[in-house]
């Protein structure tokens, strides 16, 4: 079998310069295979030979004309940053290449958002997306099932991700609490150094940040606030480090005066540092004097802040949704005494205006209540009956067992192939033995034959976890969140009903007095499928 030719797609301007691809095979329809790892260094189950091989394979077997492979190193766990993938797909269009193959349904999207954005060209037969390890096929004779199951996997592999960030931030923090500071990036005067165990020996992961080595870094930083704590301008602050030679020829244009500014305003070479908005006190050795830190500082002029922050809504979750504005939305009670001598208090918010979009502030305070109405609306879009989530239950069992089944025959295949595998290197031994092949050839042939098992074995591994409820059991948690959703809403304290709103909405701002938001995938999908009679209507299904 011959491989397609693999390319390496670093920047998108690389895909301009590519051929037009030829099909010399009529009656095979044309495809691309795409290649994603997350990281330069990722060697696992997902690297990129393994994906390659076994998509070539997959398109041998399904008779699709392979006119290349893409191997793309990117994250797709958020769809505005897919920009190499996304080209890929404007090549693909612009050649009308129909069918993409992957290596499994992660290695094409981890959120939903790009998942569902395909629905509508392959629904029109423009689009088939091809799954080489489970042998799956979404197309125009998918069912709506298919379709539905897909979203509910793109969920689970977005779910996964949003666990996997969670799991970093609490290491994170967990460092901060410790008094280390957990961004990749020291800043200037310092560096990143391994930490030792017990042993004294580097452990794999995990650094502290130190004084840098070289002396001059930490010379410049300490001039920098020198200058500054006698009152000169960052501008001079500029002008004077290069005229002393602290900064090379090649990067006197990038050494900026907001850069110095910055530096000063740091609170890290205070001795504290701000992570995720929590300012912690540093275990890192001072490099600036503290007097001379307190100097330059106090030259530094400072703005108080408009309005208060302890609203349930101005917490930074509710921002302004103003065009150009973007700011975070305040907390302003008013407080009014009623003829009979009660007083109540009017719990507002309006836009705390920082960036000076808002010509007035009249007419932008909304009445706390109004946004209480306006997420109820949200809940209400999503609360499903009993009754109906016991339906859509049974449609996803009815789907997973389909696919369930389909896998099963792929591993009864799977473990024919082994056996006649495990049968041939046998016969090639007796082959060996009766010099009918010497001992080049022979391990030649072995090596071939032993890399086919290897690649069988995974692939049966894989089938194994595919036959897991891994997938049902997240599809079950957006059920059970959705039931009833809007009667539990009722009974929740003011605290508890914000939690549930972080829990499915994103994107919300306050624009005027008008709410907006977006529902959370797959929750969006289940709120359009309330509006159809028809959501279970079967077509003949190709899974």
């Amino acid at each position: 079998m011959k491989q397609a030719t693999i390319y390496k797609i670093k920047r998108q301007e690389q895909l301009a310069s590519l051929p037009k691809p030829a099909n010399p095979f009529p009656e095979k329809k044309m495809a691309v295979g795409i290649v994603r790892v997350s990281s330069f260094g990722q060697q696992d189950n997902n690297s990129e030979a393994v994906q390659s091989n076994s998509i070539s394979h997959y398109a041998e077997e399904a008779g699709l004309h392979l006119v290349a492979i893409f191997s793309i190193v990117e994250s797709a766990k958020a769809s505005e940053d897919r920009k190499i993938f996304k080209a890929i797909d404007a090549w693909t269009e612009k050649w009308k290449v129909s069918a993409r193959v992957f290596y499994k349904q992660d290695r094409e999207a981890r959120n939903v958002t790009d998942v569902e954005s395909m629905f509508d060209r392959i629904e029109a037969g423009k689009l088939e997306l091809h799954y080489a390890l489970s042998r799956q096929v979404l197309d125009k004779n998918s069912t709506a099932n298919d379709f539905m199951f897909r979203t509910i996997v793109g969920a689970v592999d977005a779910q996964y991700s949003r666990e996997l960030k969670k799991k970093i931030q609490v290491g994170t923090q967990a460092k901060a609490e410790s008094g280390w500071y957990p961004g990749n990036h020291a800043p200037l005067g310092y560096v990143h150094q391994k930490s030792l165990n017990c042993a004294g020996v580097e452990r794999r992961r995990g650094s502290v940040i130190v004084r840098h080595p070289d002396a001059r870094k930490v010379q410049q930083v300490q001039r920098e606030f020198a200058l500054r704590a006698i009152g000169y301008t960052y501008e001079d602050i500029r002008k004077t480090i290069i005229d002393e030679g602290f900064i090379p020829l090649d990067a006197v244009d990038r050494y900026r005066a907001c850069t110095i500014e910055k530096r000063i305003k740091n609170p890290f070479y205070g001795g504290t540092f701000v992570w995720d908005g929590v300012e912690y006190p540093g275990n890192h050795e001072l490099i600036v004097d503290p007097l001379v830190y307190a100097k330059a500082l106090g030259k530094i002029g400072t703005r108080g802040v408009y309005g208060k922050v302890d609203g349930l809504f101005a917490k930074g979750w509710l921002v302004c949704g103003t065009e150009g504005c973007g700011c975070n939305v305040l907390y302003d009670p008013k407080k009014k005494t009623l003829q009979s001598g009660e007083e109540k208090v009017y719990k507002l918010y309006h836009c705390s205006n920082g960036r000076g979009v808002h010509k007035s502030m009249k007419g932008l305070n909304v009445h706390e209540e109004s946004i209480w109405e306006q997420f109820g609306e949200a809940v209400s879009s999503i609360s499903i009956t009993p009754d109906w989530a016991k339906q859509l239950a049974e449609a996803l069992n009815e789907t997973r067992h389909k696919v369930q089944d389909a896998i099963r025959r792929d591993l009864g295949n799977y473990k024919l192939k082994l056996k006649m595998l495990e049968e041939k290197e046998d016969h090639l031994y007796d082959s060996y033995q009766a010099q009918i092949l010497d001992a080049e050839g022979y391990r030649r042939q072995v090596l071939k034959v032993r890399g086919q098992r290897s690649e069988l074995t995974e692939l049966m591994g894989a089938a194994h976890l595919k036959i897991s409820d891994a997938g049902m059991e997240s599809a079950k948690s957006i059920l059970e969140l959705a039931t009833d959703a809007e009667s539990l809403w009722k009974t929740r304290s003011p605290q508890e009903r914000v939690q549930f709103l972080k829990l499915i909405l994103s994107n919300q701002v306050l624009d005027g007095a008008t709410i907006r938001y977006q529902l959370k995938k797959p929750l969006q999908t289940l709120s359009e499928m309330k509006g159809k009679s028809d959501w279970r209507t079967e077509r003949d299904s190709n899974s």
